[in-house]
């Protein structure tokens, strides 16, 4: 008994180390499984400052410029384009204030994405409606087509200009849509009183207020000035919650020109009806204050609006009185003789003999439409003989003549700040054979402008 008793304790034994055994087994793996999570929680954790660190000390400048881009936006602030005046001082070009139209996209319920909540979606649902009722009345405000309207805000993600140049009344009709995402900025318009009447000569702008034709292109630095910038801060919806400058705007400045706005709204007048009762396709005029040689009249007829373009013909935009040329025939004699006057070959009462009426030279024979015998250097300029003026500059040499001319005006281009005035055709003395000479004292084989013409 005492062996067999003696083995089952034996075996209890036994069975009991195996239990105690297990405690301490377990005991050991948890005691090791919670020295490694206890690791990982700290590692982590010295991870975050680490990288708070870099954020807060270390990059500071890197995210702090990223976060400005990401809720500043810059807006320009326009500069006001300088006036054009007449030499009165009375307005033929300034800038009217209008209105443009931006869009915030992220502000309207369309570009929204759904949200997976049926009650959420269905209140966007219904907010939608409103909204594409809203930009159906802004689309007629805008004499646009809605589903134009629709297109170029639903989907788009960046703030845009949807329309600019809008007259204070349709700004209001906006504003009372109480619409969501749109904002109403000030903008600058082109305005031009005189229309037609001054269009050749004071040109135009295109639609950023730059200067495209006339001496609103030749100026145009001067006019525009320069935009200054202003940093709007942009909350998390789009909207513009406050904003600083950065550089204020400077004004263009206004130029005052030689031309009188009464003579110039005559001439042009005069003009249209003349064209009109003579059915002719086209005609310009200049008129010069013949005591200083400014311009007092440059005009052209046909002409155009340059407050209504939308249907311009180019034709009708090219200044003919600076950029055609014509031969400027009996005209010329007047300088011609005056040559020959200032450098006292001749004088006004000098005889010069015309008759038998007419004049070779070379192969060439010149002549007048009758014979007029002697005639006096005056007599000869009232009677425009070709033959007398011929001989009048036959006493000077090719140089001088041609110095002269230059010295009128003719060859070179008018210094009036006009894009495509031209210098018209007048070529040089040492080309000249003596025919040349000839005929170009009577205009013939010399072209000119207008413009040079009243100047010279």
């Amino acid at each position: 008994m005492s062996g067999h008793s003696s083995a089952l304790p034996g075996r209890v034994q036994s069975r009991a180390a195996g239990r105690s055994a297990v405690p301490v087994l377990t005991w050991r793996a948890t005691q090791g499984r919670s020295r490694f999570v206890l690791f990982l929680l700290m590692a982590g954790f010295c991870i975050v400052i680490v990288r708070a660190f870099t954020l807060q000390l270390v990059n500071a400048d890197q995210w702090q410029s990223r976060a400005e881009k990401r809720f500043e936006r810059p807006r320009e602030i326009p500069a006001n384009r300088g006036r054009v005046l007449d030499r009165h001082g009375e307005v033929i070009a300034s800038s009217v204030q209008e209105e443009q139209l931006g869009i915030v996209p992220t502000r309207f319920i369309g570009n929204l994405a759904p949200t997976g909540d049926k009650k959420i979606d269905a209140q966007r649902a219904a907010k939608k409606k409103v909204e594409d009722q809203k930009l159906d009345e802004l689309a007629s405000i805008l004499e646009m087509k809605p589903a134009e309207v629709r297109a170029k805000i639903y989907g788009a993600k960046k703030f845009f200009w949807l329309a600019r140049g809008l007259n204070l009344e349709q700004a209001d009709r906006i504003r009372a849509l109480r619409l969501e995402g749109i904002e109403l900025e000030n903008d600058f318009r082109r305005y031009y009183p005189y229309g037609e009447a001054f269009a050749h000569i004071v040109g135009f702008t295109n639609a950023h207020e730059q200067g495209a034709e006339g001496l609103e292109a030749t100026h145009d630095q001067a006019l525009r000035g320069t935009s200054g910038q202003l940093r709007v801060v942009i909350d998390r919806r789009g909207s513009a919650v406050e904003g600083r400058t950065i550089a204020d705007a400077l004004h263009g400045k206004d130029l005052q020109l030689s031309l009188d706005a009464s003579i110039q709204s005559m001439v042009y007048s005069t003009l249209k009806s003349a064209v009109a009762e003579h059915r002719a396709k086209a005609a310009a005029a200049v008129v010069i204050d013949a005591q200083t040689g400014e311009v007092l009249a440059l005009v052209n007829e046909p002409s155009f609006d340059p407050n209504n373009r939308a249907k311009l013909n180019p034709d009708r935009v090219r200044n003919r009185a600076v950029t055609d040329t014509f031969e400027p025939g009996s005209t010329m004699k007047s300088f011609s003789i005056a040559a020959a006057l200032e450098l006292g070959r001749v004088s006004p009462k000098t005889e010069i003999q015309t008759a038998p009426g007419k004049i070779t030279i070379g192969n060439r024979t010149i002549g007048d439409s009758h014979p007029h015998g002697t005639l006096t250097v005056e007599e000869v300029l009232a009677k425009s003989s070709n033959v007398g003026t011929v001989r009048i500059t036959q006493r000077l040499q090719a140089k001088e003549l041609y110095d002269l001319y230059v010295a009128a005006g003719f060859g070179r281009v008018p210094d009036v700040g006009l894009n495509g005035a031209t210098a018209g055709r007048l070529r040089q003395p040492e080309k000249w054979v003596p025919i040349d000479q000839a005929t170009i004292s009577y205009g013939h084989g010399v072209s000119v402008s207008l413009l040079q013409l009243a100047r010279a």
